[in-house]
């Protein structure tokens, strides 16, 4: 029995971690192809820096509010949580925030490390070359104009199709970045990174002009073009419990009754 919860936990961490790199992905479509080159050259370079010196802690530790940094790293969506998804922890220093990872305490954890990193660094260069190839294949199809006037330039606009903005329950609002061709349950995984492994599969989403009316399994594999959420749109996230889901069947029995009573 504690052997196949330590397997059903395992497999909750694997599915959380390739959820948060998911995460990642569609944050990155937020940028444009120029910021997407500007992070990348950057990050490659931090990491490159980590693989050759593995035991140094100046290079094992990023602070945020380095104008360097900030610049060409965390003002990018998704910057900042493509390291902590890596494995970067956020911390506070001398009241700075860094991003930092552990001390390596064995060749195994080194070895471990190395692996992680490369493996991080070829999911940012392919993710990244999906990202312009969405983008060159969007420019291609609306046939962008240019509008020297407003001096708004092909390179400007971001990679994704649709922005979905998610309003969480707490009053936040995130963004995240779609295709046309994405369904409705892509943004409803992409909810779900923002919570708890608890709290995950308790997340439903809804439109923001009837919060209550959950948006169910048939609707979920509607597109984002058929479901006219393109290029942007608002969506609720909530936090539909076990004991609320209990409430509403209780309130629809009564009602049931009621009506079979008059």
């Amino acid at each position: 029995m504690q052997q196949l919860r330590q397997q059903q936990f395992q497999q909750q961490q694997q599915q959380r971690h390739d959820q948060m790199w998911e995460k990642c992905a569609r944050l990155f479509l937020l940028n444009t192809p120029r910021e997407l080159d500007e992070l990348e050259n950057y990050t490659e370079m931090i990491l490159t820096n980590i693989l050759n010196n593995p035991i140094e802690l100046k290079y094992r530790k990023i602070k945020l509010s380095n104008k360097f940094i900030h610049s060409h790293i965390a003002s990018k969506a998704g910057g900042i949580e493509f390291f902590t998804t890596l494995g970067f922890i956020k911390r506070t220093e001398d009241d700075e925030k860094i991003l930092q990872l552990e001390k390596l305490t064995s060749i195994v954890d080194q070895n471990q490390e190395i692996h992680r990193i490369q493996t991080a660094m070829k999911w940012l260069n392919n993710t990244i070359l999906t990202c312009k190839n969405a983008w060159q294949l969007k420019i291609t199809n609306e046939e962008v104009i240019v509008d020297k006037k407003m001096s708004k330039d092909v390179e400007d606009i971001p990679c994704c199709e649709c922005v979905i903005s998610i309003r969480l329950p707490i009053g936040t609002t995130v963004l995240g970045g779609f295709m046309k061709g994405d369904k409705l349950l892509d943004i409803r995984n992409y909810a779900r990174s923002y919570f708890t492994m608890e709290k995950m599969e308790e997340v439903q989403i809804c439109q923001p002009h009837d919060s209550r009316a959950i948006i169910d399994e048939k609707e979920l594999a509607m597109t984002l073009n058929d479901a006219e959420l393109y290029p942007r749109a608002m969506i609720i996230a909530t936090c539909f419990t076990k004991e609320v889901r209990q409430l509403v069947v209780h309130e629809v029995i009564d009602f049931f009754f009621q009506l079979i009573s008059v």
